[in-house]
């Protein structure tokens, strides 16, 4: 198993609309942390679901500040966009489980 790059995408408000209503963008960071994505076992597709493990990855990931990890709605990795599901600080590691939304 490799190391991929990891790049954060932050949610940054870019303005106001007509009804005043703040307007965002999401920004891609230029700094990336190593991340590896590994597959489902047996015991993970009991415990959380068919549903969840077909759409969706788990990732590890370290160099990561646990509360900004929290904050994190989506990351870059290799040219996919995936949408962070869920975040849990595991120690040495963070685990992502994350869901591919585009490029």
């Amino acid at each position: 198993m490799m190391y991929l790059r990891l790049y954060p995408v932050t949610k940054k408000q870019n303005g106001v609309d007509e009804l005043r209503n703040k307007v965002y963008e999401y920004e891609i960071s230029e700094k990336f942390y190593p991340c590896r994505i590994t597959n489902w076992t047996r015991d993970d597709i009991e415990i959380l679901g068919r549903d969840v493990t077909k759409n969706s990855r788990k990732m590890f990931c370290n160099g990561f500040d646990i509360n900004f990890a929290k904050k994190l709605e989506k990351v870059k990795i290799e040219d996919e966009i995936y949408k962070v599901i869920e975040v849990k600080d595991i120690g040495r590691w963070i685990f992502f489980i994350i869901e591919r939304v585009g490029k």
